[in-house]
């Protein structure tokens, strides 16, 4: 899963606290509460705690060779911890994530800038040490665009819990349809859903439980609960055991001139939106002597031209073939690896399976569950690695450690030199 769905969920939560503000109110209601979540100051800025998480068991047999009889269920969780800083313009996320796979638990530092104004993000990448810069899309979400919508009118079942003591918080519950963020939120919403991988469901069915606690002497806001009803999120293929968001606020209007550090901006390297930036560093023949072609492996060759750079294969794109063999493949990598055909059939299989049938999105997709490969695939993206196809870059905007990359590609690829 790609930080940027984590980043998300952290400032449309946070979005959604900034945007409480209204006048006060004598008695004590849940809607005089919620118009005065943080009294009667304008929110310029809000610093706030998120907690994220997730827990969800999943099909991987689209991910591994397996038979149709084998259990193929992954349990699959996810927990952040991070404190957000954001104004208007700026937002700031420094954090922790934790990620477990088959018990194994990985920890995953996160940081990033995010330039509002400008639809700019910088995040920070730990392998490289160093900031990468990014356009903001449209699944990224703004304080400006949200602020001043949230209003009592967007939940149902808003009610204020009894106190049993003058010495309790005031607790408001309810419930937030789907039907009725739609619209408030807009595409947003629909690009989150994307990011979970809930873009499948009946998301009109969607609803959250919200937990709101107001201080019990200022009757402004201390934190928010967001529980989604997991049922809503089962399909074949996955089943959210746990989906929650808790976001507690440390302050408001305390960071009114947050800015993204001047070395952040300067010293940033460029996110390539290309395939790894390597289409143009590569000899389109991708060393096959074209000169002696038959007249049906031309043919072939002008249908691939005729195809759009995004819709053609990695054959396509980089030989110049429809589809390639395993004889087609081991006669170009020769000329990098004289013993080529002492590659593990598998690991031959998988880089069959990556030339012939994926396209450079759908293999950039493929590259955000690395965690999930097997081994031969791991192998013979060690060769695409080697051969400069992906480069540094491309491994990390997808979080793949290239210390791991290079392993593979000195236990079994060195060999085949």
């Amino acid at each position: 899963m790609r930080k940027k769905g984590f980043t998300t969920t952290i400032l449309a939560t946070v979005v959604m606290l900034g945007s409480l503000t209204g006048c006060g109110a004598e008695k004590v209601t849940a809607e005089s509460l919620l118009s005065n979540a943080f009294g009667s100051e304008e929110v310029a800025s809000l610093d706030a705690n998120v907690v994220f998480d997730l827990d969800m068991d999943v099909d991987a047999s689209s991910l591994m060779d397996s038979d149709s009889d084998t259990d193929t269920t992954m349990n699959f969780a996810v927990s952040l911890d991070c404190d957000v800083q954001s104004t208007k313009d700026v937002a700031h996320t420094d954090g922790k994530a934790t990620v477990a796979v088959f018990g194994t638990k990985t920890k995953v530092d996160i940081e990033s800038y995010t330039d509002i104004k400008n639809e700019t993000a910088y995040t920070y990448n730990k392998d490289s040490d160093s900031w990468v810069k990014s356009d903001l899309d449209s699944s990224s979400f703004g304080f400006n665009n949200l602020s001043d919508k949230l209003s009592a009118d967007l939940f149902d079942n808003l009610t204020l819990a009894e106190r049993k003591s003058k010495d309790d918080d005031y607790v408001v519950t309810g419930t937030i349809a789907y039907k009725n963020i739609k619209d408030f939120v807009g595409e947003e919403l629909e690009n989150l859903s994307e990011s979970t991988g809930a873009d499948d469901l009946d998301l009109d069915k969607l609803s959250f439980d919200v937990t709101m606690n107001f201080d019990k002497d200022s009757k402004l806001v201390k934190s928010m609960t967001y529980s989604v009803d997991t049922k809503a999120f089962d399909s074949d293929d996955y089943t959210i055991n746990k989906f929650e968001i808790t976001t507690t606020v440390n302050s408001v209007n305390k960071n009114n001139d947050l800015s993204i550090p001047k070395d952040v901006e300067k010293n940033a390297v460029e996110k390539d939106s290309s395939f790894g930036g390597v289409e143009n560093d590569l000899d389109t023949d991708f060393g096959v002597d074209t000169s002696n072609e038959t007249t049906s492996e031309s043919t072939s060759e002008a249908t691939s031209e005729s195809i759009s750079d995004s819709d053609k294969t990695l054959a396509q794109m980089y030989l110049e073939k429809d589809y390639v063999y395993q004889d087609d493949l081991e006669g170009v990598l020769v000329n990098y690896y004289p013993n080529i055909k002492n590659l593990d059939s598998g690991a031959m299989t998988s880089l069959l399976t990556f030339f012939n049938n994926y396209t450079a999105d759908e293999f950039a997709n493929y590259l955000d569950v690395y965690d999930y490969w097997s081994d031969n695939e791991k192998i013979a993206l060690a060769i695409l690695y080697d051969i400069g196809i992906v480069d540094d870059e491309t491994l990390s905007t997808f979080s793949i450690s290239t210390v791991d990359i290079q392993s593979y590609v000195n236990n079994y690829v060195v060999q085949l030199q």
